[in-house]
């Protein structure tokens, strides 16, 4: 994948690379991973996004392999950085997180460097008191609650066990629709003519594609469903419910472990871009959603000003007020 440079904040940047101890907050996914340079004001100074870095997916090694390039590229227009924070789909399946950090520090000896689930940014990303449920819907899905500190994980197996509520399930899902309207398995549906439009081709003939490619690729036809769902088609309707009952049905049983749980934090492109399938998810918990107030990579920053023994609130606040004047 052809790395994106993000938009960078509205602050000079030469001006904030001159300054002393700089830090990176990561935030990793099965499609994306976005690097946030920024300094001790909590003013960003640079925005990178990669490709996927879930290890899961990646690898350790490939995991590890686009965390450094992200690092070394902000890395070579500042200098030196104090720290790193990342919080990556995937890091706490197994001890994935604990074997990229320690590959990491290797390259980056004397950097503060902590690697974490991507949770840890969701609920750093909502201030200083998040909701004690959150849910991740993106390429993937996952949902924790939290209490009295202690995190409890729901489902994030992974595209081949996870049920459904993530881009993978919708755009897999999307796919399938229309193949099975190509071979009268299935309804009519508009997905036949927006999957097709998409790959140049009919569906049938780009199986290996399918096969070869990640599962980013996978979810990116989630967008053909949100379209199809849009023209008032019934089979996107019923792939978009089913998907928002599954989510929900974890969500309820992650808030049992929370009593008295009024809200559910929603993060992730799925949720936060499509507000039919927000409503869709939030209907079926009987709870409110809230989207985080900054950017999960943002989120990212706050932990890791801690981790550097900065004010995390005081970070957290400035990333905010950088919001609200852009």
């Amino acid at each position: 994948m052809v790395p994106e440079i993000c938009p960078a904040a509205s602050r000079d940047r030469d001006a904030v690379c001159s300054a002393d101890g700089l830090m990176i907050g990561v935030d990793g996914g099965g499609s994306k991973t976005e690097f946030v340079l920024f300094d001790a004001d909590g003013t960003a100074a640079d925005r990178l996004c990669l490709g996927g870095a879930n290890p899961n997916s990646a690898g350790i090694d490939g995991s590890a392999a686009v965390m450094a390039e992200g690092i070394d590229r902000l890395r070579a227009k500042c200098g030196g950085i104090r720290g790193v924070f990342i919080g990556c789909a995937g890091y706490r399946s197994g001890d994935s997180g604990a074997k990229v950090a320690r590959i990491l520090m290797e390259r980056y000896p004397g950097v503060t460097i902590r690697c974490d689930t991507d949770i840890a940014n969701v609920f750093a990303s909502a201030g200083e008191d998040p909701p004690p449920v959150a849910a991740i819907c993106g390429t993937g899905t996952v949902v924790y609650s939290r209490s009295g500190g202690a995190l409890r994980r729901y489902t994030g197996w992974g595209h081949l066990l996870d049920r459904g509520g993530s881009g993978f399930f919708i755009g897999r899902e999307g796919i399938t629709a229309a193949l099975e309207q190509a071979e009268g398995l299935g309804p009519d549906t508009v997905l036949a003519d927006l999957v097709r439009a998409r790959l140049g081709a009919q569906p049938g003939e780009c199986l290996s594609e399918f096969y070869n490619r990640d599962v980013s690729y996978i979810a990116s036809f989630a967008g053909c469903v949100f379209e199809a769902y849009g023209m008032g088609d019934e089979v996107a309707g019923r792939i978009l419910r089913d998907g928002a009952e599954r989510l929900s049905e974890v969500i309820r049983r992650a808030v049992r472990d929370v009593p008295g749980a009024r809200s559910v934090l929603l993060a992730g492109g799925i949720v936060e871009n499509n507000a039919v399938f927000r409503d869709m998810v939030g209907g079926r918990t009987g709870l409110e959603t809230v989207l985080p107030a900054l950017s999960q990579a943002e989120g990212a920053c706050v932990l890791c000003a801690r981790e550097c023994g900065l004010d995390a609130g005081r970070i957290y606040s400035a990333f905010l007020r950088g919001k609200e004047r852009a």
